[in-house]
């Protein structure tokens, strides 16, 4: 098909005579495309159309109708597929002409509303773009045809909610679709009205107004018709009740004339149905949520999209998490039927989730329906699951695919079974089902997690919904002077940021200098200008680029900032120098309206371990990485307390005051308070005049700091008080962990910096255990494995943040809804590219590398595809699994240590073979024991950021996607696949070192010789019985 589709478009192109034949040409492209709309491709493969997306925008402007279209359906495609509209607002004047010329062509209209509902759904919409009813409101009879319902139901969606129209124009348009009866067309002809009903539940008031206004008009017109007096003077609900419009057959037009509608559809009978439709009671907000249920049909996934206020863009997100977990449960339930079938008219099967053994009864006295089952009826559930199953969902299904959600609603235990009384008055479906499963646990907590986000949405609905989307970052002119410490490591880095021409002084190559920079700088970035902050020392711990640098800079400057790039370019390193220097500045008064509070959610816990590994001015005890060993974390922060007070009495002994100032926090409060900081005040004024410092004046200084200069000494006295201070901050906030009550509510609403895991913080929030909101600056790390719920909770907690920082790869990944409205284009412009500690084999996997990769010991390459034996039987390949812990066995027997190694397999079901067949091989011998389990094994929809040293992939019949892949790892690769060759290996060589000489590969060809080679490395390993006789004589 693709093959005929080039063929026709190279042919018309290729016929082409020159531009005086031009419109020829879009004419029959613009007929092909009718025909055929996957012939896009061939246009796009073609470079006829392979322009600048500036120009293609500027076709959409040209007379020719024919090549507007063309060009229309080519841009729509490029920005689906991530391009950036430079212009939207010249792009949408263009579009809404192209909307008035088409007149009654269906397809040339679906090609124009399809194109305005992509630029308001992936448009860079932090540009300024207004948007006026008369503007957005192209929607004419011609246009209402049937093949254009869903289209124009996604233009009306998506523009009645988005930012660029204001909230009164958005209002005026509804109750005008409303009024000429479009939204009346659009319920007629879609098979979904959700998106129809969510508008006007985001729109209640004006529906309501639009509804009242309906009655009371339609009331004077009876009156002053004299007909239907029953609905005169009735209230409203009562009119919808009673309302028939066969009674005004005779003066339908009058009625029309007295509300003042212009009916946009001119079908048959369209103004008596509008008139019945308009008497109907609007859709309740309560019965709009209350109403979407697990088991209805499926919605659409597409629901989030630029949003004009904070409520409006929860609800688009609960709409998106609600649609997803439909899906997922259905394929829950699909993967769960596929075990069952149907045999000499019985049902036979098993699965761990569900049972055929229930029956679906009736109390005799209360009329409740409930489901008896045994407490043990899924083989490998555990009976306390159903201790606690009240207020949880039951699914009970049909082979054919359908299902039921219930909701326990109590429970009651009859001997060795239970009933479960579920809420339902209608069960004329469940009677017809086989099956009765629980949901997995994971499922189970992504209903929690769905009900706990719509509860939060419906609680704040007033707060966000008169906060627009705009407000959530606070908007703040870009700082022009910061304090930056631990970045430069010589003048030259510094000179380089800042373009400085340092080659009018050409000096010999042997007498050339870096001049190290020992302290802080202050950096003057509208003036280009730099200068010394002797108050604080600068000690890199990395050597950062150029680019990394301009991230970091760019991060402490700007109130909303991205950290865009590829696995293994710094992002967890920028990340860290961004907090340590606003933390710096906060410190210092720099930004002095900021608060230097940081809520950090990261993918996993191991990227919150890297950052927190990372800091180097931000103070240890002011940070909590809040995991699943709070108690220890806890006696920590203890200990740190204990030592500051035993750090306070060491002062008070020094400057002879006498008492126990570290007896209790107070204490030690009262002497830094009255005592220390007044002392140091005053020491500080006096530096200035004094040229000789003694010891009596501050005894605090060493001997050896006497002897220096005033202006080292005076440096000491600064860090000394800084340490004060920092002890004396210290103190009152860990006092608290001291007192009786709920220790790890202290521990996040006392520290400058929390670090939490996305799964961790989703379940603190739905378990209601911990709360965020007292924090005023937030970062999401690697927000590309964020879920959007998930980054809308934490972005949700708060409706004004200092600052924002996202940070992940969008380039292989798309930027996350809810940022598209945050960050610019220009945000993204910081894109990192150089990859840190990564073999250049596995980059070359990637990007096109020239230079010769870096041997890996043991193995000869250092990527491999590797063929394994076995069959796969339900998602499992035993063989595979088995091959995979050998594998591992041989680079541990080879000198590599766990940590360095993980296992990813590309299925759960492989995942758990691997961990059978892992701990059946370690129970096997004793020697087995000390091989001891990898850094991981997870399967890849869990692996997440996760990165090591060398990776051992595990496909299980899935055609492995090797470039993808090769972003977990960093000096090595071991794909298991049935398409691979031998494994490859390197004799006499272990970790860590390689041979210098020539190395020679070993093939391994077969599951036999990789067992026989671990076989003879453990037995190489073990002692022998007479060397120890020998060592005992």
């Amino acid at each position: 098909m693709l093959n005929e589709s080039l063929m026709d478009v190279f042919g018309i192109l290729n016929d082409r005579s020159g531009p005086t034949d031009e419109a020829r040409v879009y004419k029959q492209l613009w007929e092909l495309l009718k025909r055929d709309p996957t012939s896009i491709h061939a246009l796009l493969s073609h470079e006829f159309m392979n322009r600048p997306i500036e120009e293609l925008a500027g076709c959409v402007a040209q007379e020719c109708l024919e090549k507007r279209l063309v060009c229309l359906c080519v841009l729509d495609f490029r920005l689906r597929s991530g391009c950036v509209l430079p212009s939207p607002s010249d792009a949408l004047s263009s579009i809404f002409s192209t909307v008035s010329m088409v007149q009654a062509d269906p397809q040339a209209t679906n090609a124009c509303f399809r194109i305005l509902s992509t630029v308001l759904a992936f448009a860079e919409s932090t540009q300024t773009v207004g948007l006026r009813q008369c503007d957005v409101d192209c929607i004419s009879s011609e246009h209402l045809v049937s093949e254009n319902a869903a289209v124009l139901m996604d233009y009306v969606y998506l523009a009645l909610t988005h930012p660029w129209i204001s909230e009164s124009e958005a209002q005026q348009w509804l109750s005008e679709l409303y009024r000429s009866g479009v939204f009346w067309w659009l319920r007629q002809k879609l098979q979904s009205t959700a998106k129809l009903d969510f508008l006007e539940t985001l729109f209640e008031d004006t529906m309501k107004r639009a509804y009242n206004s309906f009655i009371q008009t339609m009331q004077t017109f009876l009156r002053a018709q004299g007909i239907a007096k029953e609905w005169q003077f009735c209230g409203a609900s009562k009119f919808s009740e009673l309302f028939d419009p066969m009674v005004l057959k005779n003066c339908v037009e009058d009625a029309l004339a007295a509300l003042k509608i212009q009916p946009r559809t001119r079908d048959a009978g369209t103004a008596p149905r509008l008139l019945a439709h308009l008497s109907k009671r609007p859709i309740q907000s309560r019965d709009f949520w209350q109403g979407i249920m697990l088991d209805r049909p499926a919605l659409d996934l597409m629901w989030i999209s630029p949003s004009r206020d904070m409520f409006t863009h929860a609800s688009k997100t609960y709409m998106h998490e609600f649609a997803k977990l439909q899906c997922d449960i259905k394929n829950f339930i699909l993967r769960i039927n596929s075990r069952y079938s149907i045999s000499h008219g019985k049902l036979t099967g098993n699965s761990k989730y569900a049972t055929s053994a229930y029956e679906l009864g009736q109390d005799p006295v209360t009329k409740s329906w409930f489901i008896k089952v045994a407490k043990t009826f899924a083989p490998e559930a555990q009976v306390e699951k159903w201790g606690n199953i009240q207020g949880k969902r039951l699914c009970l299904s049909r082979l054919d695919g359908a299902f039921f959600v219930v909701q326990v609603a109590s429970v009651h235990k009859v001997g060795d079974m239970l009933q479960l009384f579920i809420g339902t008055e209608n069960v004329s479906g469940l009677q017809n089902c086989q099956l009765l499963s629980v949901l997995s646990t994971e499922l189970e907590f992504q209903v929690k997690a769905v009900d706990d986000l719509l509860k939060f949405n419906l609680e704040n609905e007033r707060l966000q919904a008169m906060t627009p989307m705009t407000n959530l970052v606070r908007s703040s002119c870009p700082s022009k002077t910061v304090i930056l410490s631990n970045l430069f490591s010589d003048e030259q880095q510094i000179k380089n940021f800042l373009h400085e021409n340092t080659e009018s002084v050409k000096q010999k190559p042997s007498k050339r200098r870096l001049v190290p920079v020992k302290e802080a700088i202050s950096l003057d970035l509208e003036k280009g200008k730099w200068a010394i902050e002797k108050a604080v020392k600068n000690s890199p711990k990395h050597d950062f680029t150029l680019e990394q640098i301009e991230s970091v800079i760019h991060g402490v400057c700007e109130s909303a900032s991205c950290v865009n790039g590829d696995v293994g370019t710094g992002k967890a390193t920028i990340i860290a120098a961004i907090i340590d220097n606003l933390h710096l500045n906060s410190f210092y008064k720099r930004f002095p309206q900021m608060c230097s509070r940081f809520l950090i959610v990261c993918d996993t816990d191991e990227t919150c371990q890297k950052i927190a590994s990372y800091l180097s001015i931000i103070q240890p005890q002011s940070v909590v990485h809040y995991s699943n060993d709070t108690s220890s974390l806890i006696e920590k922060k203890k200990k740190g307390v204990k030592e500051a007070l035993s750090r306070v009495q060491e002062i008070a002994s020094i400057l002879r005051i006498p008492g126990d100032h570290s007896s209790s926090v107070p204490a030690a409060l009262s002497f830094l308070q009255h005592f220390l900081e007044p002392m140091l005040h005053d020491y500080r004024a006096s530096i200035k005049t004094n040229d000789e410092i003694s010891k009596r004046a501050f005894p605090l200084l060493e001997d050896g700091v006497l002897t220096s200069p005033s202006s080292e000494m005076a440096e000491r006295i600064i860090e000394t008080s800084y340490q004060v201070a920092v002890m004396y901050d210290q103190l009152q906030k860990w006092q608290f962990l001291f007192l009786n009550g709920d220790l790890e509510k202290t521990l996040t609403e006392a520290c400058d910096l929390l670090l939490i895991s996305k799964d961790r913080f989703q379940k603190c929030l739905v378990d209601k255990k911990l709360s965020f909101n007292s924090f005023e600056s937030l970062v999401i790390c690697n927000a590309d494995f964020f879920e959007p719920s998930e980054i809308w909770r934490a972005l949700s907690l708060n409706t004004h943040w200092q600052r924002t920082i996202f940070s992940g790869d969008f380039t292989n990944s798309p930027l996350p809804y809810v940022a598209r409205q945050l960050f610019s284009s220009k945000s993204l412009q910081f894109r990192l590219t150089t990859s840190y500690n990564t073999n250049r084999e596995v980059l070359r996997i990637r990007f096109p590398y020239e230079e010769q990769p870096d041997p890996v010991p043991v193995l000869y390459s250092p990527v491999q595809v590797i063929k394994t034996p076995g069959k796969i039987v339900n998602n499992i390949n035993w063989d595979e699994a088995e091959y995979c812990v050998l594998l591992y066995a041989y680079l541990r027997l080879a000198g590599y240590p766990a940590k360095v190694i993980s296992i990813i397999a590309l299925n759960p079901y492989q995942k758990y073979a691997i961990d059978t067949e892992l701990e059946d091989w370690l129970q096997l011998e004793p020697s087995h024991k000390d091989i001891k389990k990898p850094s991981s094994i997870s399967s890849l929809e869990n692996n997440r950021s996760h990165r090591n040293d060398i990776v051992i992939i595990s496909t299980a019949g899935i055609q492995p996607n090797v470039p993808f892949l090769s972003r977990y790892a960093r000096r090595g690769l071991l794909v298991l696949s049935a398409a691979g060759d031998d494994l490859q290996i390197v004799a006499g060589e272990s970790f860590p070192s390689v041979k210098s000489d020539k190395r020679e590969a070993r093939r391994i060809q077969n599951l036999d010789q990789l067992k026989g080679l671990v076989d003879s490395l453990l037995c190489s390993k073990r002692p022998r019985k007479q060397s120890r006789k020998t060592h005992n004589e």
